[in-house]
C-alpha cells in the first residue's frame, strides 16, 4: 500500500454507498425487465391454450426469435404473477425476487429470517395446508442440521414465529 497518499475513509464511504445505490438500481431494473418479459410470456401463453405454450416457445427458440430457455421464460412468468407484492417488497435482486416468487407461489418459506420479513399480505403461512407444507418442510430442515446447530435454529425459528403472532391482528 502506498502511504504517500492519504486516504480519507469518509470519502470512501460516501463513494461505496453511490456504487451500492448504483447495484440496487441496476438490479431494480433487472426486476422490472423480468416482470416485462414475464408478462409477455404470460399473454402469449393465455392467447395459445391450454398446453401449446411448450410447442411455441420451442419453435421461438428454433427460429431465433428468442434467446432465452423456457426455464427463464417459466421464471419470469413466475415473477410477473407476483409482480405487485415483489415491487412492494423493494427487492434489490433478480435472485431475490425469484426466491420471493417460489415463496408466493409454494406458500412456504424456507428461511426463518426471511419469514420475518413477509407481510401478512404477501404471506400464504395463513391458510392450514400451507402450515401442514411448511411444518414438513422445517422437519426436514431440521433433520439435516447438525445437531449442534439445531437448538439454535429452532430457538431462532421460535422467536421469529413469536414475533410474528404478536403482530398479527386479533382473531
Amino acid at each position: 500500500m502506498d502511504n504517500s497518499k492519504t486516504i480519507d475513509p469518509d470519502r470512501c464511504a460516501v463513494r461505496a454507498e453511490a456504487s451500492h445505490q448504483e447495484l440496487c438500481k441496476i438490479g431494480r431494473r433487472q426486476i422490472d425487465a423480468a416482470v416485462k418479459i414475464g408478462e409477455l410470456m404470460r399473454q402469449a401463453r393465455d392467447q395459445l391454450g391450454h398446453g401449446k405454450f411448450g410447442r411455441a416457445f420451442n419453435r421461438w427458440k428454433d427460429e431465433g426469435m428468442v434467446t432465452f430457455s423456457d426455464r427463464s421464460a417459466r421464471r419470469w412468468m413466475l415473477i410477473a404473477k407476483h409482480a405487485e407484492a415483489i415491487k412492494s417488497a423493494k427487492l434489490a435482486t433478480l435472485q431475490e425476487a425469484e426466491q420471493r416468487a417460489q415463496e408466493l407461489e409454494n406458500g412456504v418459506v424456507s428461511d426463518p429470517e426471511r419469514m420475518a420479513t413477509l407481510s401478512p399480505k404477501d404471506s400464504l403461512l395463513t391458510t392450514a395446508d400451507a402450515l401442514v407444507e411448511f411444518e414438513n418442510h422445517l422437519i426436514k430442515t431440521v433433520r439435516k442440521l447438525p445437531a449442534e446447530e439445531r437448538s439454535e435454529f429452532l430457538r431462532k425459528a421460535g422467536e421469529i414465529v413469536r414475533r410474528r403472532l404478536e403482530l398479527a391482528e386479533p382473531l
